[in-house]
């Protein structure tokens, strides 16, 4: 058995409820925030998913509405869930109804994330985009903005109790989660829904349970790097590190793997050819310790510095 102390941190590896608040006394993020600040488009979308019984033909078309977070460059941010096999994509101005259609730019299924691009070049023209808000930390208020017919801003707050890795919908490993206790009224435009923090961009909705009324949100740390990745001229989505393991809970476990001492770190189970691990000489068996300095809990958790 041999005791790893792995110096790069692994991305987006996070402690299950274990971030730690800020002390700040900062004011709730959007009980007052007025019209011209909005930095929303609507975004109608129609699709015709695979059958994939029949691959030669689709299925009936469907229709689906959202809200899109307006950021710099002219771009729209929704989910990718949206715009997965869609035929026509537009955009709607809520404070006037005004239409265009719209290009899908960059799409990453796996994040769960695409940027849209109008064809006509001014159609967001005194939209102010929004900025990211990279530091919520467990405790914070985000608010979930949507729309009512008419164009007002409905603003529901909510609570972040967890920062976790959780599966997204494409379900290939597992990325950063924010989930937010809120009484959230679900809208039929709602199918993405911006979810803010000072007037910055915090996270969009990745699903709701209505009963438990939570969600679970694709938070900014991802919604960064997705943007930063689109910014290259090919983009190559997120990186992987390529190893699974198994905790350390069950002492039998501890004590075939040779461990002694804390009970501590994870067990290797598998290491994927030609992947960062094996090249940095990980092998199964072994038991990761540590990330950056940063202790590993039995579960593969740390407490972030966050």
């Amino acid at each position: 058995m041999r005791t790893l102390f792995i110096s790069v941190a692994l991305v987006f590896w996070v402690a299950t409820g274990a971030i730690a608040k800020k002390e700040s006394d900062s004011p709730p993020p959007n009980k007052d925030v007025k019209q011209k600040l909005l930095s929303l488009v609507r975004v109608n979308v129609t699709g015709q998913p695979y059958d994939y019984f029949r691959p030669w033909q689709k299925k009936a078309p469907l229709s689906k509405r959202a809200l899109g977070a307006v950021l710099s460059k002219g771009r729209v941010l929704v989910t990718a869930d949206l715009v997965t096999n869609q035929n026509y994509v537009e955009l709607e101005r809520a404070e006037s109804g005004e239409k265009t259609a719209a290009n899908v730019q960059v799409i990453d299924y796996e994040a769960n994330l695409a940027l849209l691009e109008p064809t006509e070049k001014n159609f967001l023209d005194g939209i102010a985009p929004l900025d990211i808000a990279g530091d919520t930390v467990v405790g914070d208020r985000l608010a979930a903005w949507q729309l009512e017919q008419t164009g007002a801003l409905v603003a529901t707050e909510g609570l972040v109790t967890t920062i976790q890795m959780t599966h997204y919908p494409v379900d290939v490993g597992q990325f950063l989660t924010y989930r937010i206790s809120i009484p959230m009224q679900y809208r039929e435009n709602s199918y993405t829904i911006p979810l803010v923090k000072n007037n910055k961009l915090a996270g969009l909705l990745l699903r709701y349970d209505p009963r438990g009324q939570l969600i679970d949100a694709i938070p900014a740390p991802i919604i960064t790097h997705f943007l930063k990745e689109a910014e290259s001229e090919h983009y190559r989505g997120f990186p992987a590190v390529g190893f699974s393991f198994f905790p350390t809970r069950d002492p039998q476990l501890r004590k075939y793997a040779g461990q002694t001492g804390k009970a501590t770190g994870v067990y290797v189970t598998s290491v994927e050819p030609n992947m960062p691990a094996m090249k940095a000489g990980m092998q199964v068996g072994d038991i990761i310790t540590s990330i950056g300095n940063h202790e590993i809990d039995q579960n593969g958790n740390y407490v972030d510095p966050l």
